[in-house]
């Protein structure tokens, strides 16, 4: 779970849209050289540039990238992450889980001011965008996959193209359609889940409901839900929805909840909810856990997790990390931690790696997407000072079915375990006392009562002074 930029970001903005407009009338986008890191693991000594305060069509985009999804078709993968850049749902895509570059625009027959072009005219811009009230330029260019938001959130002012908060999205595809599942704000802190569909995981992808698919009662979960996440049984072939309930403050803390998907992409009406996990407070997850994502690998289903708060200080340190927990039932039954300690952990320059999401490459290997503060990084006059990147990890399983990070794939801080607790002493069983013994016990009988009136003495004095403090 991430804040999305800055409303500052409207300036930065028009002055990227004049550079590419002036780009496009020299014959079109100019392509950043390939390159951007997809793994990190602490090491590095400088962060990765940023050339852009949006993502720019087809360009290599190393900016902010928060609570990272990744979806593979065939040899192509999908990468979605929560509102920002000027979009409400970002895309981008690799061949090879390094390079990773904006989505193109939905047109190729452009750009404005090409004789005989007009946006307004050209069937493949989406609707929404040839009769939004922007410029040329904008309608364009603009590459979010979400064309249209859900009408039920909260207006908000997120930049001049973003009006709703969407955290943490997910594609999904059931049967033909695909579905894009995210977090929408509704009120000041409270969240609740939508969907849209749309023909492929570039979308469009448009929001035709009239409220929430999903969202914890106020009454139990002040803040609603939020981090959606959906999952297929290959045990079954049926689909579920994960997400967190972000608990109540001095009730019930935040847990991991799963419901059964129907085909429409939508809960099951009256389908049970099933909580998987719940955060185990005190240790390093802190006082919540979240981004739920479910993998099945090896014949072993695993939960994977980000816990802890996500976001990092004025140095760009964070305690934000990854975990996961094994779950033999799958999404019907509860999970099981195999330890308490994180997967993956602040380690160097690479802070807080988190809003992780599990995947398996075109050869069947376990990934994982996650995103972490630069140490040290402050980009003054920027929309975001502190980004978080996107990283992919590779994971290995043992035969017990415990996980480990590849070494060189992502950070793997040191860990120390929380010092044991100390057992508690049991009570001694009572003494049985004989009537012989009782009658040669008077005198400590009495020498004990002695003791324990004077000590009740004693600790009604101190009452006494306390009270009159």
């Amino acid at each position: 779970m991430a804040r999305p930029e800055s409303s500052r970001v409207r300036s930065l903005l028009s002055t990227a849209l004049c550079l590419t407009a002036l780009t496009g009338l020299l014959g079109g986008l100019v392509l950043l050289p390939a390159g951007a890191a997809a793994a990190v693991d602490g090491t590095e000594t400088r962060a990765p540039e940023v050339k852009n305060n949006w993502t720019v069509p087809g360009e290599v985009w190393q900016g902010d990238f928060a609570d990272p999804t990744v979806t593979r078709v065939g040899d192509v993968y999908y990468a979605f992450a929560t509102n920002t850049a000027g979009r409400y749902v970002p895309a981008l895509t690799s061949t090879d889980l390094v390079t990773w570059r904006a989505r193109p625009t939905y047109s190729q027959a452009g750009p404005p001011g090409r004789p005989g072009y007009s946006v307004a005219s050209d069937p493949a811009v989406p609707e929404e965008f040839r009769t939004a009230p922007w410029s040329e330029w904008d309608r364009y260019n603009n590459n979010d996959v979400l064309v249209r938001p859900a009408s039920w959130g909260l207006k908000t002012s997120d930049g001049p193209w973003v009006r709703t908060e969407y955290w943490a999205p997910e594609v999904f595809q059931i049967g033909s359609t695909w579905y894009l599942y995210s977090a929408v704000r509704v009120g000041a802190t409270r969240f609740c889940l939508t969907v849209a569909s749309g023909p492929s995981p570039l979308g469009p992808f448009r929001d035709t409901t009239t409220g929430p698919i999903q969202c914890q009662p106020v009454e139990t979960d002040p803040d609603g839900s939020i981090d959606p996440s959906a999952y297929r049984d290959p045990a079954t072939g049926r689909s579920y929805l994960l997400w967190k309930a972000l608990g109540k403050v001095r009730s019930h803390p935040s847990s991991i909840l799963s419901v059964e998907l129907g085909g429409d992409g939508k809960p099951l009406p009256g389908a049970p909810w099933t909580k998987l996990l719940a955060t185990h407070e005190g240790g390093w997850e802190g006082t919540t856990i979240e981004n739920p994502s479910m993998v099945t690998y090896g014949g072993t289903t695993y939960l994977f997790y980000s816990a802890n708060h996500w976001g990092a200080d004025a140095a760009g340190r964070s305690a934000y990390a990854t975990g996961y927990a094994i779950c033999p039932q799958g999404p019907t039954g509860p999970c099981t931690r195999p330890d308490e300690r994180p997967l993956m952990s602040s380690s160097g320059t690479a802070q807080g790696p988190g809003g992780s999401a599990a995947f398996l490459d075109a050869s069947g290997n376990l990934r994982i997407a996650y995103a972490t503060y630069f140490l040290g990084e402050d980009r003054v006059g920027h929309a975001i000072r502190q980004p978080r990147r996107l990283g992919i990890g590779t994971l290995t399983r043992a035969a017990d079915g415990r996980l480990s990070v590849v070494p060189g794939t992502a950070p793997v801080g040191a860990w120390t375990p929380p010092p044991a607790k100390a057992p508690v002493a049991k009570a001694a069983p009572p003494v049985r006392t004989t009537a012989k013994a009782a009658a040669k016990a008077p005198t400590k009988a009495t020498t004990k009562k002695a003791t324990t009136t004077k000590k009740a003495s004693t600790t009604k004095k101190r009452t006494s002074k306390a009270a009159k403090r």
